[in-house]
C-alpha cells in the first residue's frame, strides 16, 4: 500500500491557502458592508496591512526554525516508544486530535506564562475581529513554541506528520476569527454553562 506524502499535502495546503485567505477577507468585507453602519467594527486598512504582514512574517521565521525544531523533533523520532500505521483511515483523526492536544496547552500557557505571553500577545493588540486579524501572528513564536509539540515524535509520530496535522489546526482557526461567525441555542448555552463555573473557580480558589 502506498503510503500517504504528507509534505506534499502540507506543501499542498500552504498554496491553497494564501488565495482562500484573500477570497475570505474579500466575501467577508463584502457582507460587513451589508450590514447597518456600526454593526460590525469591520476592517481598517492599515490594521489589516498590519496583520498581513505580521503574517508573512511568520512565514518567514517558520522557514527559519525548521533549522532548529527539526532537527530535535527527528532526534527524539529515534527513540519513540510505538510506532503508528500511517496508511489506516484513522490515523489521521487521531493525529489532528493529539495535535491539538498539543495546540491546547501551548495556548493555555501562552495566556498564563509571561515568556510566552511575549510572543503571543500581538497576535490580541487589534481592536478588530475580522479574518485579518486571524494572520497577526507571532514572529518569534516559531522558535521555542515548538516544545509543546515534542512528545509526538516521541510517540511515533513522524515530525512531517506532525507539521502537517499542525498545518490543518492553524487553517481551521483561521475561519473562527470573525465577529460574523454567531452561535445560538443549546450549543452556546453549553459553553456559556462552562464559562461561568469556570469563572465561579477561580474566584473560590483565588
Amino acid at each position: 500500500m502506498t503510503l500517504p506524502d504528507y509534505q506534499q499535502w502540507t506543501t499542498l495546503l500552504y498554496v491553497v491557502a494564501i488565495p482562500y485567505f484573500f477570497a475570505a477577507m474579500a466575501i467577508e468585507g463584502w457582507a460587513m458592508r451589508k450590514k447597518p453602519q456600526g454593526f460590525y467594527a469591520g476592517y481598517e486598512l492599515k490594521d489589516s496591512l498590519c496583520s498581513i504582514a505580521m503574517g508573512v512574517l511568520k512565514l518567514v521565521t517558520m522557514g527559519l526554525s525548521v533549522f532548529w525544531a527539526y532537527p530535535i523533533m527527528l532526534w527524539l523520532f529515534e527513540y519513540r516508544v510505538m510506532d503508528w500505521n500511517i496508511s489506516t483511515w484513522w490515523f489521521i483523526p487521531v493525529l489532528l486530535l493529539a495535535d491539538d492536544f498539543c495546540y491546547y496547552w501551548y495556548h493555555r500557557v501562552a495566556h498564563r506564562c509571561a515568556a510566552f505571553w511575549a510572543e503571543h500577545s500581538n497576535h490580541h493588540t487589534s481592536e478588530r475581529y475580522n479574518l485579518s486579524t486571524a494572520l497577526r501572528q507571532s514572529v518569534l513564536g516559531p522558535f521555542y513554541t515548538f516544545v509543546f509539540w515534542l512528545p509526538l515524535p516521541l510517540l511515533g509520530m513522524d515530525p512531517l506528520v506532525v507539521t502537517f496535522a499542525h498545518t490543518v489546526n492553524l487553517l481551521y482557526q483561521y475561519w473562527i476569527h470573525t465577529e460574523t461567525f454567531e452561535v445560538h441555542g443549546w450549543f452556546e448555552k453549553v459553553f456559556q454553562f462552562i464559562q461561568e463555573k469556570s469563572k465561579l473557580k477561580r474566584v473560590m480558589f483565588a
